[in-house]
């Protein structure tokens, strides 16, 4: 047998924005068409930002906010009819305040163990990798955090430090902000901390609604770091080398066979076998069977599989990585 495991920092993606662009922050699910009246009364203190020339039969300000013109963009009005699905008033529904924990809000944009592919090369209705826990889609200390907006500035530990002492840092950052951790270099992975029950119960209090309602079994379970029940089977070991890798493929092999004997979910990845694990702070690893991602569980074919719907290739970086070879 030989089994391969890396440990690094995740590269996790902010999604929100207050873009007039971005087709999320219109209730429509599209910016305004040209002619169209378009309405920004829900945007109460926001700053909106206008990237293009715009046309418009009409536009609401809110009582307080602003729009932002960036360079070339422009603002005109002229009423005329507009297409039979742009009838009615735009509105944007977009907020400022967005929550940080929720999972919704990050896209993984980089991962040595799931998915390299650059997020934005995947729709953003679907920016999930397969099988990753609702705890680590929201950044863990070793992650490194990606803010692509050009209105947001990253800070190291220094900096950070001296803009939360400031009085515009305490007014921006009401709670507990540190940045500068040093990358996971663990081979077993390193522990996120966001299964703990405060982190997780802020994760969970954003995610829970959209759990499934009506599962394709009646044996689900809610695996560590997770917020919904999902249809499939879990084997926690402990981080012992050698032993790990055993451990982990006679408890694959126990639970595969024991729940589905040899009719089991298999987690597809573009045609390949993927096992997700995950590592939490009591030292345990979590290997998941089944599902992926846990917001799409449909089976497919005659066997109950599910098949993962995000494009692009398996990779594995090289960075941190420790090869385990054991002889039967």
């Amino acid at each position: 047998m030989k089994t391969t495991t890396c440990g690094e920092g995740a590269v996790k993606r902010w999604l929100p924005d207050t873009k007039w662009e971005t087709g999320r922050n219109w209730q429509s699910g599209k910016p305004p068409c040209a002619g169209q009246r378009a309405s920004l009364g829900h945007a109460h203190g926001l700053s909106i930002y206008l990237g293009s020339e715009v046309q418009l039969g009409a536009l609401v300000f809110p009582k307080t906010g602003e729009l932002v013109l960036d360079e070339g963009a422009a603002l005109s009005f002229e009423s005329f009819e507009t297409d039979e699905d742009c009838v009615g008033e735009a509105q944007f529904t977009a907020q400022e305040r967005v929550h940080w924990y929720n999972p919704g809000h990050w896209a993984l944009r980089q991962s040595s163990q799931l998915l390299p592919e650059p997020v934005e090369n995947r729709p953003d209705t679907e920016p999930r990798p397969p099988a990753v826990p609702d705890s680590e889609m929201v950044p863990c200390p070793s992650d490194f955090v990606v803010f692509e907006d050009e209105r947001f500035r990253i800070y190291g530990g220094p900096e950070m430090s001296s803009l939360l002492s400031s009085e515009e840092g305490k007014s921006m950052f009401s709670g507990v902000v540190t940045s500068g951790s040093s990358d996971c270099k663990e081979p077993e992975g390193c522990a996120c901390g966001n299964d703990q029950p405060e982190p997780l119960e802020r994760i969970c209090l954003q995610h829970a609604p959209l759990c499934a309602e009506n599962l394709p079994c009646q044996d689900s379970i809610v695996m560590i770091g997770n917020c919904c029940p999902i249809c499939g089977g879990s084997v926690a070991g402990i981080v012992l080398g050698v032993l790990f890798a055993l451990l982990l493929l006679a408890g694959a092999i126990y639970v595969i066979y024991r729940r589905y004997g040899f009719r089991h979910p298999r987690t597809l990845f573009r045609g390949r076998p993927l096992l997700p694990m995950a590592r939490f702070d009591d030292g345990r690893i979590e290997l998941e069977l089944g599902t992926t991602p846990h917001d799409a569980l449909v089976p497919s074919g005659d066997e109950p599989s599910f098949e993962n719907p995000l494009a692009g290739p398996f990779e594995v970086t090289d960075d941190y990585c420790v090869t385990y070879v054991v002889s039967f």
